[in-house]
Protein backbone atom coordinates (compact mmCIF):
# COMPACT_ATOMS: atom_id res chain seq x y z
CA UNK A 1 0.00 0.00 0.00
CA UNK A 2 1.12 3.41 -0.95
CA UNK A 3 2.69 5.25 2.25
CA UNK A 4 0.47 8.00 1.02
CA UNK A 5 -2.44 6.35 2.14
CA UNK A 6 -1.40 5.08 5.64
CA UNK A 7 -0.86 8.74 6.19
CA UNK A 8 -3.82 9.61 5.37
CA UNK A 9 -5.32 6.99 7.43
CA UNK A 10 -3.19 7.73 10.39
CA UNK A 11 -4.80 11.78 10.13
CA UNK A 12 -8.31 10.06 10.02
CA UNK A 13 -8.39 7.64 12.14
CA UNK A 14 -5.66 8.71 14.92
CA UNK A 15 -4.21 4.95 14.09
CA UNK A 16 -2.12 2.69 12.04
CA UNK A 17 -3.88 0.76 9.41
CA UNK A 18 -3.96 -2.85 10.09
CA UNK A 19 -2.33 -4.59 7.28
CA UNK A 20 0.18 -7.02 7.36
CA UNK A 21 3.25 -8.07 4.82
CA UNK A 22 2.70 -11.23 3.14
CA UNK A 23 4.53 -14.33 4.59
CA UNK A 24 6.95 -16.18 2.37
CA UNK A 25 4.47 -19.12 2.86
CA UNK A 26 1.53 -16.85 1.19
CA UNK A 27 3.65 -15.52 -1.19
CA UNK A 28 3.97 -19.19 -2.40
CA UNK A 29 0.66 -20.43 -2.10
CA UNK A 30 -0.08 -17.30 -3.98
CA UNK A 31 2.80 -18.28 -6.66
CA UNK A 32 1.29 -21.77 -6.95
CA UNK A 33 -2.11 -20.93 -7.36
CA UNK A 34 -1.72 -17.87 -10.05
CA UNK A 35 1.09 -20.13 -12.05
CA UNK A 36 -1.29 -23.56 -12.14
CA UNK A 37 -4.31 -21.57 -12.21
CA UNK A 38 -3.74 -18.95 -15.10
CA UNK A 39 -0.13 -19.40 -16.28
CA UNK A 40 1.71 -16.45 -14.53
CA UNK A 41 4.53 -16.88 -12.62
CA UNK A 42 6.07 -13.94 -11.04
CA UNK A 43 8.59 -12.41 -13.51
CA UNK A 44 5.78 -10.78 -15.14
CA UNK A 45 6.75 -7.66 -13.71
CA UNK A 46 4.47 -4.85 -14.75
CA UNK A 47 1.85 -6.70 -17.05
CA UNK A 48 0.26 -8.39 -14.23
CA UNK A 49 -3.07 -7.15 -14.31
CA UNK A 50 -3.18 -6.49 -18.52
CA UNK A 51 -2.05 -10.54 -18.24
CA UNK A 52 -4.86 -11.51 -15.32
CA UNK A 53 -7.43 -9.39 -17.25
CA UNK A 54 -7.33 -11.92 -19.99
CA UNK A 55 -7.39 -14.74 -18.43
CA UNK A 56 -10.15 -14.31 -16.02
CA UNK A 57 -13.39 -15.71 -17.75
CA UNK A 58 -16.54 -13.18 -16.61
CA UNK A 59 -16.23 -9.57 -15.82
CA UNK A 60 -19.66 -7.82 -14.30
CA UNK A 61 -20.05 -4.28 -14.13
CA UNK A 62 -21.60 -2.27 -10.99
CA UNK A 63 -23.49 1.01 -10.30
CA UNK A 64 -20.15 1.36 -8.40
CA UNK A 65 -17.16 -0.07 -6.29
CA UNK A 66 -15.76 2.86 -4.06
CA UNK A 67 -17.60 2.83 -0.76
CA UNK A 68 -17.75 -0.12 1.75
CA UNK A 69 -21.49 -0.89 1.41
CA UNK A 70 -20.85 -0.95 -2.81
CA UNK A 71 -17.96 -3.33 -2.16
CA UNK A 72 -20.06 -5.47 0.06
CA UNK A 73 -22.46 -5.86 -2.15
CA UNK A 74 -19.82 -6.73 -4.37
CA UNK A 75 -18.41 -9.57 -2.47
CA UNK A 76 -22.22 -10.81 -1.77
CA UNK A 77 -23.15 -10.81 -5.02
CA UNK A 78 -19.73 -12.83 -6.20
CA UNK A 79 -20.30 -15.01 -3.19
CA UNK A 80 -16.73 -13.76 -1.81
CA UNK A 81 -17.56 -13.36 2.09
CA UNK A 82 -16.43 -16.86 3.25
CA UNK A 83 -12.74 -16.27 3.64
CA UNK A 84 -11.65 -14.19 6.93
CA UNK A 85 -8.49 -12.95 5.29
CA UNK A 86 -7.39 -11.61 1.50
CA UNK A 87 -4.48 -10.46 -0.04
CA UNK A 88 -4.79 -7.43 -1.86
CA UNK A 89 -2.11 -7.23 -4.71
CA UNK A 90 -1.22 -3.62 -5.67
CA UNK A 91 1.40 -4.96 -8.17
CA UNK A 92 2.63 -8.41 -8.42
CA UNK A 93 4.73 -9.73 -7.19
CA UNK A 94 6.42 -6.46 -5.17
CA UNK A 95 3.41 -4.77 -3.44
CA UNK A 96 0.70 -6.88 -1.59
CA UNK A 97 -0.84 -6.46 1.84
CA UNK A 98 -2.92 -8.82 3.75
CA UNK A 99 -6.05 -7.33 5.31
CA UNK A 100 -8.74 -9.16 7.39
CA UNK A 101 -11.74 -8.99 5.18
CA UNK A 102 -14.09 -7.13 7.81
CA UNK A 103 -11.50 -4.81 8.26
CA UNK A 104 -11.12 -4.18 4.95
CA UNK A 105 -15.02 -4.05 4.10
CA UNK A 106 -15.09 -1.56 7.11
CA UNK A 107 -12.29 0.63 5.83
CA UNK A 108 -12.52 0.28 1.94
CA UNK A 109 -12.70 3.85 1.50
CA UNK A 110 -9.53 4.24 3.05
CA UNK A 111 -7.66 1.81 0.93
CA UNK A 112 -8.93 1.90 -2.61
CA UNK A 113 -8.51 5.11 -4.33
CA UNK A 114 -10.46 4.89 -7.07
CA UNK A 115 -8.53 7.99 -8.69
CA UNK A 116 -5.20 7.04 -8.24
CA UNK A 117 -5.92 3.15 -8.10
CA UNK A 118 -6.70 1.57 -11.66
CA UNK A 119 -6.78 -1.62 -10.61
CA UNK A 120 -6.29 -3.75 -7.91
CA UNK A 121 -6.61 -7.59 -6.97
CA UNK A 122 -7.65 -9.15 -3.94
CA UNK A 123 -7.09 -12.69 -3.84
CA UNK A 124 -9.08 -14.62 -1.37
CA UNK A 125 -6.66 -17.65 -0.53
CA UNK A 126 -9.24 -20.26 1.54
CA UNK A 127 -11.83 -19.89 -1.52
CA UNK A 128 -8.76 -20.00 -4.38
CA UNK A 129 -10.49 -17.13 -5.93
CA UNK A 130 -8.77 -14.01 -7.17
CA UNK A 131 -10.90 -10.37 -8.86
CA UNK A 132 -9.77 -7.72 -9.82
CA UNK A 133 -11.56 -4.71 -9.09
CA UNK A 134 -11.34 -1.60 -11.78
CA UNK A 135 -11.49 2.00 -11.17
CA UNK A 136 -14.47 1.83 -13.82
CA UNK A 137 -16.68 -0.31 -12.04
CA UNK A 138 -15.87 -3.66 -13.69
CA UNK A 139 -14.87 -6.38 -11.55
CA UNK A 140 -12.99 -9.58 -13.39
CA UNK A 141 -13.18 -12.59 -12.01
Amino acid sequence: MEHFKKELFFQEHNAHISCQPISNSEMLFLNGFLEQRYGINNSINGNFFKVLLKKLSYKKEYDGVDTSLEIEAVFQDLALQNDSEVFVIWNYPGDMDKFDLSYLLKYWEDIWFSVSDEAIGIFFPVMDRIIVVTHYNVIYY
